[in-house]
């Protein structure tokens, strides 16, 4: 499996010629085909070459099984940098970037943070969580426009020359750091991971203390898993189902497991001695996707992009003991 190829535009134009080879044979065979009919499937194999297989392929099998159309399109993404919000909640070293400013009166660079954006909504924007808040919303300079200004609080480093605009269309969150870890996990790690990710994404705040309360250590795994049982009762359907989807992603890992282990038994069954070994050894490299040697990241993003889901650890590394909470 190639995990990057060297161009994106080969395969396509691959794909267009061998379709195009056979409608040359379909031609000869049956004497001739409707253009129109012709021209859309051109289109449609096109579009269906262009696109991420690995993100559609559920979906064009439905539309397969409907009898639909073979044309997916996908929806619009944004980043969702947790691993950024987590350090500016917990630690006192993050990341910011610099924005001009061009007002004479005010410095000419401001430091401004991934969470700055969300800390310092507008109050009318209080109870929207920070998922929600990604599909929505997005940082624009302050102008002439037709629609209402959504104005930060003036504690926001860029308040008086940018403000918050609101997406026509909503898109998704791609959560760059960290994977949500399975809610039938025992492991107690896992558990209060599990308890921070869900907090921080789905619970409206502006500070720590919304999170966990007033006063407590956020190295405690106990604060966390406590705030987590007492919030989940009052998420929204919305939230509950993100949620779910996100379990999901374990769900079909068992699957695949089981279905796995299956076939494996099946061929132990079916096949002679030496063909059976063969199979055992093409199931095992397999389940190297879905074992505990498989490298668990995500292929939307690059290594760069931190897909590869971080020790938790790592957060918390500058502040001594307090990494036990974060540890993955």
């Amino acid at each position: 499996y190639q995990r990057q190829l060297d161009s994106h535009v080969a395969i396509p134009v691959a794909a267009l010629k061998r379709r195009q080879e056979r409608e040359q044979n379909e031609a000869s065979e049956s004497g001739g085909q409707d253009r129109r009919v012709v021209a859309r499937k051109r289109v449609a194999a096109l579009i269906y070459n262009l696109t991420n297989r690995q993100e559609i392929a559920g979906t064009l099998a439905t539309l397969y099984l409907y009898r639909g159309s073979c044309y997916y399109s996908s929806a619009s993404c944004t980043s969702l940098p947790l691993g950024e919000a987590i350090r500016q909640l917990t630690t006192e070293q993050y990341a910011c970037a610099l924005i001009t400013d061009d007002d004479p009166s005010s410095p000419k660079y401001h430091a401004v943070s991934y969470l700055d954006d969300y800390i310092y909504r507008p109050d009318e924007l209080q109870v929207v969580n920070l998922y929600e808040f990604t599909m929505w919303y997005f940082q624009r300079k302050t102008g002439n426009y037709r629609t209402a200004k959504l104005n930060f609080r003036e504690s926001h480093p860029l308040y008086k020359s940018h403000c918050l605009g609101k997406r026509h269309i909503d898109v998704v969150p791609v959560i760059q750091g960290f994977r949500m870890p399975s809610s039938q996990n025992d492991n107690s790690n896992l558990a209060c991971k599990r308890a921070v990710l869900s907090l921080i994404l789905f619970k409206p705040f502006r500070s720590l203390a919304d999170l966990i309360g007033e006063s407590v250590d956020c190295a405690d795994a106990m604060v966390w898993q406590s705030a987590l049982d007492v919030w989940l009762p009052t998420r929204s359907t919305f939230v509950e189902t993100i949620m779910i989807n996100m379990q999901d992603y374990y769900i079909g890992q068992q699957r695949a497991k089981a279905e796995s282990a299956a076939h494996a038994e099946a061929a132990v069954i079916n096949h002679r001695e030496g063909d059976v070994e063969a199979d055992e050894d093409g199931n095992n490299d397999s389940d190297e996707i879905y074992g505990d040697n498989a490298v668990d990241q995500d292929y939307i993003l690059n290594d760069d992009d931190m897909s590869v889901d971080e020790d938790m650890m790592n957060i918390r590394e500058n502040g001594g003991g307090d990494a036990v909470v974060l540890d993955s």
